[in-house]
């Protein structure tokens, strides 16, 4: 599972000025931004193949605000991060050959003081054995 993590952050790695780390630190703050968080959820077997996990991963992502900000260009800010995040995911599916399905996006979760933070679930499908995906 952490490997598959790793990959993940990696590939969001390759997105310019972005922050990103594995887990959801305590004390993020308004000057770690921009920022993506990658979130190990519920896992289990695959429904497909006992020998292939399906997970479910969230990431969070966001831009800072304050009483100068203008929201309208951190909606647009946030728009083209989750834009960037799913072309990401379709390039780490292609390269791992993982099955990667993109389930929801969350708009504003605002749980962040000064920030404007949104997630993405995704689904992924993966071999911790190397079984690989048909």
């Amino acid at each position: 599972m952490f490997e598959m993590l790793q990959k993940v952050k990696a590939k969001l790695a390759e997105m310019t000025e972005q922050n990103v780390a594995i887990g959801l630190e305590s004390n993020l703050t308004a000057n770690q931004c921009p920022f993506i968080r990658i979130i190990a959820m519920p896992s289990s077997p695959s429904n497909d193949n006992a020998f292939m996990v399906k997970a479910e991963v969230q990431i969070l992502y966001g831009e800072k605000v304050n009483i100068k900000t203008n929201l309208e260009n951190v909606y647009q800010k946030i728009y083209e991060t989750e834009k960037n995040i799913k072309d990401k995911m379709i390039e780490l599916e292609k390269e791992e050959k993982y099955s990667i399905n993109w389930i929801e996006t969350i708009p504003d979760e605002d749980t962040l003081q000064n920030l404007k933070a949104s997630a993405s679930i995704f689904e992924v499908v993966f071999s911790e054995g190397g079984y690989q995906c048909p």
